[in-house]
């Protein structure tokens, strides 16, 4: 069992969202931005906007997160 304990409001998907967003604001945003997981610490970084995600190793776990997140369309 693997545990992560976060400041509530704090993760990667958050971090790349506030990098995205600084980018933007310098008139960098990246033209592609891919983000690699394999666990449910890694879940939130596929519901960034503009984003590719790859799920990498024996994901399964991942799998069970990406079911709850929800998406953008």
């Amino acid at each position: 069992m693997d545990l992560d304990i976060l400041p509530q409001g704090a993760g990667k998907g958050q971090a790349l969202a506030y990098l995205h967003k600084k980018f933007k604001a310098e008139g960098k945003l990246p033209i592609n931005t891919l983000v690699c997981g394999d666990s449910g610490n890694d879940a939130e970084l596929f519901s960034i906007p503009d984003v590719h995600g790859v799920m990498v190793g024996i994901c399964s776990p991942l799998e069970h997160f990406i079911g709850k997140l929800r998406l953008p369309s």
